[in-house]
């Protein structure tokens, strides 16, 4: 799961609303936009520091989390 330049999320069908928010491994919020891009969102990260983050989409149905590695 290592990433260098982009990380893509894909939302569930029929998700009406959701706002993705990205962490760093000490639980701070990284200030990084996304793109809303076909079914989910799109953040070029290749400007971030290498190491572990923390992806979360809060939507109406509840929060989905995905944790990837920066290179």
């Amino acid at each position: 799961n290592p990433v260098t330049d982009e990380v893509r999320v894909v939302l569930p069908p029929n998700t009406t609303s959701s706002t993705p928010i990205l962490f760093d491994a000490t639980g701070r919020r990284v200030a990084i936009a996304f793109e809303r891009k076909d079914a989910g969102y799109r953040a070029l990260v290749g400007a971030l520091p290498a190491g572990p983050y923390v992806l979360q989409v809060i939507t109406p149905d509840g929060v989905m989390t995905a944790r990837f590695v920066k290179q």
